[in-house]
């Protein structure tokens, strides 16, 4: 089963975070867009990417989206993974992978944006520089604030990394 597309309504989802709190998809959705960013912590793309992600979570993160981290690894090796890449973001954990097979997910990291109608509206699986360009004017756009660029130009950033 490949990723969900965009247009196809999300699936239920219900995680245990690393904070120890409940995350529901339904309730998040009632404070605004959402963005499910699937991975696992040994994965060079995730590596790679998910500071860029932080970056927008930073920017626009005080906004109406949310950013949501969900682990593929146990407990132990999520944290010392946000600690190492700094992470603020918030992360829960799908250690048996009940929810990424439910949502498609067989490569990572896989990203999906969630409108607040419940609806996926962006895929992403891999990086792709456009589409992580795109989350980032996603994110300005759901918090009223002018976009900034996601990459420097000190930042030899590839056009494709696959997962």
């Amino acid at each position: 089963m490949a990723a969900l597309p965009p247009g196809v309504k999300a699936p239920a989802l219900e995680l245990q975070q690393t904070d120890g709190r409940q995350f529901t998809l339904g309730a998040a959705l009632g404070g605004g867009p959402v963005v499910l960013a699937f991975f696992r912590t040994d994965c060079p793309i995730c590596q790679f990417s998910f500071p860029f992600l932080e970056r927008i979570r930073r920017r626009y993160g005080h906004g109406q989206s949310l950013l949501l981290g969900i682990s593929q690894n146990d407990l132990k090796t999520t944290r010392r993974f946000a600690q190492e890449y700094d992470l603020g973001m918030p992360l829960a954990l799908d250690a048996v992978g009940a929810v990424s097979r439910a949502w498609g997910v067989t490569i990572v990291p896989t990203l999906f944006s969630i409108g607040r109608d419940g609806n996926i509206a962006r895929s992403i699986v891999g990086f792709v520089r456009d589409d992580y360009e795109a989350l980032n004017r996603d994110f300005a756009e759901a918090s009223s604030a002018a976009p900034t660029p996601l990459f420097t130009s000190e930042e030899a950033i590839p056009a494709l990394r696959p997962g």
